[in-house]
């Protein structure tokens, strides 16, 4: 078959690798900006097209759509597409003979949308589904899904595993749903409908959603951690340093308790642990334990050897530094 690649990350640079592996014709590559987490740039793409011999397109200053662009080259049998930057309309559909892949998180119906593994991690499920379907035109996450894989959550799961994970099972994926369309065009697994029937959403998040309530339970706090981990900037709270308001990162955690009868303000240090280097925190219902850290954009460090006492309190208002500095000045 004759391919083009569209989008970004290093599923669509891997699955390209893949499927030329397979002996399939990849004749042009199409990307976009990449976003700050990706470790794969455009300059990545260029150099993998000019290395398999195909065309390239770096859409990064909107002077050209992706529809003019393929106006301008030879229809494809098929697209590949991960993480690319707009909808797919019907006309860049039509450029192809079959249609375009997508890669999603998501057992579709169900997770269409944005930042589908952060969300599956912060609802507590037991799994996230990697689903590979022929996308439909000007619709978001729907259509035939062709190839499907899945990756258990345990309580230790985080967001960097999860994308560890579909790095091998994305371009295999993309590969399985090539050969089964290619022998049988009207194969699927199942049709997830494009209306909201059936299934739900899941919207953007930002770096401000890992901002820690420590009012939620120690279960809520540490799934957000564990999702807002690396590649992302990671989970953070407030606190007081030398006079000085500081951003602390928690990049690391486990619920300690999940409900104690001790009683303290959400967000009270109770224990520096200088042998293990934990640290444990009040939440509103329950206790974490924290063990990795890192204050603005310092060293990551063990809080338990950081710390010096529990006289310190994890979320500092803002309001009240304000007002302190007030009284200071």
């Amino acid at each position: 078959m004759n391919i083009i690649g569209i989008g970004r990350t290093r599923s669509l640079y891997d699955a390209i690798l893949a499927i030329e592996k397979k002996g399939h014709n990849v004749t042009a590559i199409i990307t976009s900006e990449a976003a700050p987490e990706y470790d794969i740039k455009e300059h990545d793409f260029l150099k993998l097209a000019e290395r398999i011999g195909c065309k390239f397109y770096d859409l990064s200053n909107k002077k050209q759509t992706l529809y003019e662009v393929l106006l301008s080259i030879e229809k494809a049998d098929i697209g590949i597409s991960a993480n690319w930057v707009s909808i797919i309309t019907k006309e860049i559909l039509n450029r192809f003979r079959i249609g375009i892949l997508n890669a999603h998180f998501g057992d579709l119906p169900n997770y269409r949308g944005n930042a589908c593994p952060n969300w599956a991690l912060l609802s507590g499920e037991d799994n996230v589904v990697l689903s590979v379907h022929l996308m439909e035109g000007e619709q978001l996450d729907c259509g035939s899904v062709i190839a499907q894989d899945s990756y258990p959550i345990s309580n230790t799961t985080t967001i960097g595993d999860i994308y560890n994970w579909s790095r091998d099972t994305a371009p295999m994926l993309f590969s399985r749903a090539i050969e089964l369309l290619d022998q049988d065009l009207h194969y699927q697994v199942k049709f997830a409908p494009c209306d909201d029937s059936d299934g739900f959403r899941c919207y953007p998040r930002t770096p401000e959603d890992s901002f820690i309530q420590w009012e939620s339970s120690a279960v809520e706090i540490d799934r957000l951690i564990r999702a807002s981990s690396q590649p992302f900037s990671g989970a953070y709270t407030y606190i007081v340093e030398d006079g000085l308001l500081k951003r602390l990162y928690i990049l690391k955690s486990r619920v300690h308790l999940e409900n104690t009868r001790d009683k303290g303000t959400p967000g009270r240090v109770l224990l520096n642990d200088k042998n293990s280097g934990r640290t444990l925190v009040m939440c509103g219902l329950g206790v974490l334990e924290i063990s990795q850290c890192r204050i603005d954009n310092g060293n990551i460090f063990e809080p338990g050897k950081y710390f010096r006492s529990i006289r310190i309190k994890l979320g500092t208002r803002v309001e009240d530094y304000l007002w302190n500095k007030q009284r200071e000045g």
